[in-house]
């Protein structure tokens, strides 16, 4: 499931998948010496054919980053689609803007 939705102006998407892996936390710092975080995890959805699930990576960023998620739990997912272009090839990517477990 999939829902669209304009929210401060910012246009957030939903969406209700198992958690199927977490990748280990990357950090660096910034161009202003800030402090960064990043985790991107794994879920799984329901695709097209209900027989192939498909796979998404969600990019969690600093408070963002809840250490008491766990693979297998089903949770629900707000976040924004991103794509910038680096050397002639695209680049998409989705940052959560709030994760939590789903029902």
């Amino acid at each position: 499931m999939l829902i669209c939705e304009n929210h401060k102006k910012i246009n957030i998407m939903e969406i209700i998948g198992k958690l199927v892996e977490l990748l280990p936390i990357q950090t660096g710092e910034g161009k202003n010496g800030g402090v960064w975080k990043k985790q991107d995890i794994i879920l799984e959805i329901e695709g097209t054919d209900a027989t192939l699930p498909k796979k998404l990576c969600v990019a969690l960023w600093n408070d963002r980053i809840n250490p008491d998620l766990s693979e297998g739990s089903t949770l629900k997912v707000s976040f924004e689609i991103d794509s910038r272009e680096h050397n002639s090839r695209w680049y998409t990517n989705l940052w959560a803007s709030d994760v939590e477990y789903a029902a």
